[in-house]
């Protein structure tokens, strides 16, 4: 089983000197910074090995708080993510979330490289100190809306990445909205802990997505008109 982890520190005037395992992670994020302008005009996530593809999940990353060791294993399967497990927990559904969000809604992947097309993999995300990467604003304003105790998740309906694959459409900025957020139940008798039935979920929404962005090219209306019926669907 191949994982891989990641970490993210940072200290009150900026990130810690790397030491021990830090320095893998401080270079995970440099590739991360610098995979930016090269995702751009693409029409699918192209992923030369299994670090790449994990480093893109990490882009797509937007946590709305101190997630902590949460792991998710999951397997690529005809261009898609699939079979997605919670295999260690934050404790917070949310968190949870976020982090299956990032692994789920990466594809469509397209990679001939046996490392990634083996299975299973697992990844491990890890948030300590401060927030040095991008926060889910947007999510943290929504959640402060639902009912308290509400047995609700919040994922992004359009993916993400979309703001690298089509930049003529959509900024980050337009899908970090709370527009773009719809609410998942995270099952019943749960005891505020995700279930496999949301995983499930949120794995097939985001390969509803993969399918749909395996097609050569699409246009902003066409985005639009099947995020209305994936919002429809999840409600």
């Amino acid at each position: 089983m191949n994982e891989t982890r990641f970490h993210v520190f940072a200290g009150r005037n900026g990130r810690k000197a790397p030491t021990n395992g830090v320095i893998v992670s401080l270079i995970l994020l440099a590739i991360t910074t610098s995979l930016a302008p090269a995702l751009a005009n693409k029409p699918v996530i192209k992923a030369k090995d299994l670090a790449d593809l994990e480093t893109q999940m990490l882009l797509l990353w937007s946590p709305s708080g101190e997630a902590k060791d949460v792991t998710v294993g999951y397997s690529v399967k005809n261009h898609k993510i699939s079979n997605t497990k919670l295999l260690s927990s934050s404790g917070n559904p949310q968190w949870d979330a976020e982090c299956l969000e990032a692994v789920c809604s990466v594809g469509p992947v397209k990679s001939n490289n046996t490392q990634v097309l083996a299975t299973p993999h697992t990844i491990t995300f890890e948030r300590k100190g401060l927030f040095p990467v991008r926060q889910a604003k947007d999510v943290i304003t929504s959640l402060e809306k639902l009912p308290a105790g509400a047995p609700k998740i919040l994922v992004h309906n359009i993916p993400l990445h979309v703001s690298q694959l089509y930049p003529e459409f959509f900024t980050l900025a337009d899908l970090e909205n709370q527009d773009n957020l719809i609410t998942i139940e995270i099952g019943k008798g749960s005891d505020r802990q995700i279930t496999q039935s949301a995983i499930d979920k949120i794995e097939k929404h985001y390969a509803v997505w993969a399918d749909f962005f395996s097609q050569p090219k699409v246009t902003k209306s066409e985005i639009v008109g099947q995020s209305e019926i994936l919002r429809k669907s999840a409600l």
